[in-house]
This record gives C-alpha cells, structure tokens and sequence, in this order.
C-alpha cells in the first residue's frame, strides 16, 4: 500500500502543478478537471496493483 500512497501523492502535486500552471496563464478549467483523475487514479490504481500482484504471484520465476 506504500507505492498507492506514494503514487496519490505523485498525482496530486502532478494536478497541482498543472492547476498552477492553468492559473498563471489565465485558463480557468474549475475543480472537476483537477480532482476528477486524481479520484478516479485513487479508485484504480489499487485494482491494478491487485491484478499485478495476482499476475506475479500465478507465474513461477527462475529461482522456483
């Protein structure tokens, strides 16, 4: 669960920096256009680290 963590934070200095940017140069895009990835990166990410979990844990390695 660290990388999850890890990866939430990424995104959402990732967003901030872009919101940042947007507003330097005057582009409004609202709140949605920032915090709609970052929910649905929160919602999935997980789900891909499970799948890529279950893909590694299904295969043997060469040490096995």
């Amino acid at each position: 669960w660290q990388s999850v963590l890890t990866t939430i934070v990424i995104l959402a200095l990732y967003q901030f920096v872009l919101f940042w940017c947007n507003g330097a140069t005057g582009n409004d895009l609202g709140a949605k256009a920032y915090l709609a990835p970052l929910a649905s990166d929160l919602l999935v990410w997980p789900l891909v680290l499970i799948l890529l979990d279950a893909m590694r844990l299904g295969r043997p390695t060469a040490a096995q």
